[in-house]
């Protein structure tokens, strides 16, 4: 695909995006004029961060509002885009129109998807049951505590003995980026320890854990917690760092298009790359590792081949890479009206193990990780073919 092909099928993309946003269940005043207030937006930033853009390209705040308010009217970035992939940096800004904003993204694939299937990738609980009948390895679920139900299910003695081991994840049913998830430890019969984002473990009771539970006011799913595989944890036992996969599917065959290893913060519940986790680069055939990043405007894509605690990360393999891939795969295949689903994929002892599956996540990573925007990659291919089935 040439440039100029390239350049006119994201801009396809883009106006179906804002034409599904416009008409759909999104359709509202503010979405109506979403570029002026995102023109509005750009007006103001953080000075730090415009400091920082300042020390490392020599343009000045009005610089930086000129460019920001380009991007928001040619292509219909949110203001703070700009900051997030980096896009200050000459040649990323040249190569600007490659890129796709999460908003776009769950403009299109809301269009591309069938209504009746998205709950299976968006509740975890759902996710969880469609694995278990399709024969996928997951992590085993304990059970679900719904504070809205008066029949809230006992936590049992397999409860009881996952606290006991490797512990017990709690999450959100339906939660997104590690937000409210907890990880539950029992050291006897009366002594739990309860480890939040943001917060380090900490010992506490049982009454205070289902206090914890029933204020979120939402279902968690309940999972063994998931142990990294014996040549990652040096990287740190807790939390998870898992593989991340996009793949494409159509009339039944599924092919990898990117991949990204995500290194969870010391202490923290999720590997949030938001939140401060680190990710680095994955060649999809070979699971050998690049260069990394985090969510940083201070760190460009690259910027990083070891972890926090210094370990190198560049060059090396993740382990069980087929088994990781070919899970992707298979998943996606029980989903053939799914042009595109992301994946988590723990790579424990016991093999590689599907977290989560997708059909909305988040671009930023990927595109701030591999240094370029989907629409350089086979995304945007398959994307406008779909597109072009679709009759949209």
């Amino acid at each position: 695909m040439t440039a100029g092909q390239r350049r006119r099928g994201m801009a396809r993309l883009r106006r179906l995006s804002a034409k599904v946003e416009r008409r759909g269940v999104r359709a509202t005043v503010g979405s109506r004029l979403y570029r002026w207030r995102q023109c509005l937006a750009a007006l103001s930033a953080p000075p730090a961060t415009v400091a920082a853009v300042r020390g490392m390209t020599g343009k000045g705040a009005a610089r930086q509002w000129a460019e920001r308010t380009v991007l928001v009217l040619r292509y219909r970035f949110n203001a703070a885009f700009y900051y997030d992939q980096c896009l200050f940096e000459d040649g990323r800004y040249r190569r600007a129109g490659d890129w796709i904003s999460h908003r776009q993204l769950a403009s299109l694939t809301n269009a591309l998807n069938p209504d009746d299937r998205k709950a299976l990738t968006d509740d975890k609980a759902l996710f969880a049951r469609h694995c278990a009948e399709q024969g996928i390895p997951h992590p085993p679920t304990l059970g679900v505590w719904d504070p809205a139900r008066e029949d809230r299910p006992a936590f049992d003695a397999a409860f009881r003995a996952a606290a006991r081991g490797p512990g017990v994840v709690c999450k959100q049913q339906g939660g997104t980026r590690g937000e409210g998830m907890a990880i539950l430890r029992l050291a006897d019969p009366d002594r739990w320890s309860m480890a939040v984002d943001g917060r380090p473990e900490a010992e506490t009771d049982w009454a205070a854990i289902r206090r914890w539970l029933g204020e979120h006011r939402t279902p968690y799913l309940c999972q063994v917690r998931l142990l990294n595989h014996a040549a990652l944890r040096q990287f740190g036992e807790t939390p998870l760092h898992t593989a991340r996969l996009l793949t494409a599917c159509r009339g039944g065959e599924a092919w990898v298009l990117l991949a990204a290893w995500r290194i969870g913060r010391a202490g923290g519940v999720a590997d949030n790359f938001k939140r401060g986790g680190l990710a680095f680069a994955v060649d999809p055939i070979t699971g050998r590792l690049g260069r990394g990043t985090v969510f940083a405007v201070t760190c460009l894509p690259g910027s990083r081949d070891r972890s926090d605690g210094g370990i190198p990360v560049e060059g090396r393999t993740l382990p069980l890479w087929q088994p990781v891939r070919d899970m992707a795969l298979a998943v996606h295949r029980t989903f053939p009206d799914f042009r595109f689903l992301c994946h988590d994929i723990a790579i424990t002892d016991q093999g590689a193990l599907a977290v989560e599956a997708n059909q909305v996540w988040s671009v930023d990573l990927l595109q701030k990780v591999h240094d370029r925007g989907l629409g350089a990659t086979a995304f945007l291919e398959h994307a406008l073919e779909a597109v072009r089935e679709a009759g949209l």
